[in-house]
């Protein structure tokens, strides 16, 4: 084990020992210090997965079924 993993047990120890709304803040910080997408981000992101979606239509490389097929075809397969 080297010394940064050592540093690491050591102050995970120590936060284990706090009462349980100190360490509800603690986890809220480090919850909070990490990088995550914004609303907007992952409503581009579903905007642009849409429009990979129709132009895959559009241009034949997938084709559409009906839903009730697709059902059925899933219950055929998995209700064996």
């Amino acid at each position: 084990m080297n010394a940064q993993q050592l540093l690491y047990r050591k102050l995970i120890s120590k936060v284990l020992l706090l009462s349980l709304d100190d360490r509800l803040f603690v986890l809220q910080r480090l919850h909070d210090s990490l990088e995550v997408e914004s609303e907007e981000d992952v409503e581009q992101s579903w905007r642009e997965e849409i429009r990979r979606r129709i132009d895959e239509i559009d241009s034949g490389k997938v084709k559409c079924r009906a839903g009730h097929e697709v059902m059925e075809e899933s219950r055929a397969r998995f209700n064996t």
